[in-house]
């Protein structure tokens, strides 16, 4: 469940709807999801591959529950205090990138806006994600951890693709954007407590 890219999709979709049919509204959400998906899964492949080949287990799996449980306080501490300078989202560099290319409302743009938001809303999904990959290097096969990183990653966009279809279905994106904001911080807090206790795992196994 990543806030980060439920905000850019619905804003995605609302210039979508704006410029064109509903048919467009399923296109351009599918794309952007199955971008995103490639933007994780690739960077994850790859680092589970160097994690591996250099033999370094052991430090990663350290470095990544101690960012887990970082992260996780984070997200804790910014549903607990919304007001905290430093919250888990994406950077102001990456809003000002985005923004020209929300009001866009095109397939090449929505592919674009995937790969741009895959690599700018790390400091909101990284997190987790590290954890998952320091188990995986340390427990499964290339194979197994691929197959994993797979499956990880088509949960990972199974709520965009959702969203994506209620949109497409009819729900106001409005509604969707103002349910967000209102369950952000029940999600931030839920999310970073399962990052603690990831990151503990992490450290632990």
């Amino acid at each position: 469940i990543n806030p980060c890219a439920f905000a850019v999709l619905v804003f995605l979709l609302v210039g979508v709807l704006g410029a064109g049919t509903r048919a467009r509204v399923f296109v351009a959400g599918v794309v952007y999801s199955l971008a995103v998906f490639a933007v994780y899964f690739l960077a994850g492949l790859g680092l589970f591959g160097v994690v591996r080949s250099f033999e370094v287990v052991g430090l990663f799996s350290t470095a990544a529950g101690c960012i887990a449980i970082a992260a996780g306080v984070l997200q804790v501490a910014s549903a607990l205090a919304p007001d905290l300078p430093i919250r888990p989202a994406i950077l102001g560099s990456g809003k000002r990138r985005l923004a020209p290319l929300l009001q866009k409302a095109s397939v090449p743009t929505a592919c674009l806006l995937g790969v741009l938001a895959g690599v700018f809303e790390l400091p909101c999904t990284g997190g987790v994600y590290l954890a998952v990959l320091a188990i995986l290097s340390e427990h499964a096969t290339v194979v197994e951890g691929t197959l994993y990183l797979l499956a990880y990653n088509l949960m990972f966009i199974l709520p965009l693709l959702g969203i994506t279809a209620g949109i497409g279905l009819g729900i106001p994106p409005e509604r969707v954007n103002t349910w967000r904001i209102e369950c952000r911080r029940a999600l931030r807090f839920i999310i970073g407590v399962f990052l603690v206790g990831i990151g503990v795992v992490t450290l632990v196994i």
